[in-house]
């Protein structure tokens, strides 16, 4: 949670102070000619980490899953928060290398806008 305040301040610094960059093309020029790749990748973890972590001591704090047999669920409770998190994590690489795929294809047209229906590469 420490180093998230820190990390997500900076994403949320970056996307206040310029609403007008946000689109496939923009937001990938700032993933990579930003240099913004290494800050939103540690994000992806942490903040995965933390939801993840947090959902489950709070299930665990208000006994929420306990039922008849309070261990089993607790294994079961903790097998279902491993996957969601390895599948989060998992989306959120692929949506972080769908945009690093963008921003390197687009690299030599930095800055440039997106036009729907438009590409860079005509």
């Amino acid at each position: 949670g420490f180093f998230l305040f820190f990390f997500a301040s900076i994403h949320i610094y970056v996307i206040t102070t310029q609403a007008a960059n946000i689109g496939p093309f923009e937001s990938a020029d700032r993933f990579v000619t930003g240099w913004m790749w290494p800050i939103y990748l540690l994000l992806i973890f942490m903040a995965e980490i933390h939801a993840a972590v947090g959902v489950y001591r709070l299930a665990m704090k208000w006994g929420t899953f306990d039922g008849a047999n309070p261990q089993a669920n607790r294994k079961r409770l903790k097998l279902v928060k491993n996957l969601l998190t390895a599948f989060f994590i998992t989306l959120g690489l692929l949506t972080f290398a769908a945009y690093m795929k963008i921003g390197i294809e687009h690299r030599d047209h930095a800055g440039e806008r997106y036009v729907p229906g438009i590409s860079s590469q005509q």
